[in-house]
């Protein structure tokens, strides 16, 4: 099966990027490495929780004065669950494009494949 060729603009270095790493991700999926989607899910998972501390700090039925330590609780929460967003993008995401599941040889887990990409902003090596 041929798909057929996407047409980019090869001036434009995110466009191009995201093109490359989509076919990258494709070529290691056929190549039998299955991603691994943990990380994401957590990321979720927390900014959903999150989203929960503030919509309760902003609709608790307690008025202003009374409701303040809880106010206080949910924005340190919520800055905490971003900051540790921002801490797992800026650390452990960065170039990431594909994050396989761990191989198993001999019922042992062998090891995990993480392909991780960089372009210049008007560079043309990728």
């Amino acid at each position: 099966m041929v798909d057929k060729a996407a047409t980019i603009n090869v001036k434009d270095s995110q466009t191009t990027r995201r093109s490359l790493d989509d076919e990258t991700v494709k070529i290691a999926e056929a190549a039998s490495y299955e991603a691994d989607h943990s990380l994401s899910n957590f990321k979720i998972i927390s900014g959903a929780i999150s989203v929960g501390f503030a919509l309760l700090s902003q609709f608790y039925p307690l008025k202003f004065p009374s409701n303040k330590p809880l106010i206080i609780f949910c924005a340190l929460a919520y800055f905490a669950i971003s900051g540790t967003q921002q801490l797992i993008a800026w650390f452990m995401e960065r170039d990431v494009v594909l994050i396989s599941k761990p191989f198993t040889r001999g019922g042992k887990k062998d090891h995990v494949l993480r392909i991780t990409t960089h372009i210049a902003r008007y560079g043309a090596d990728y």
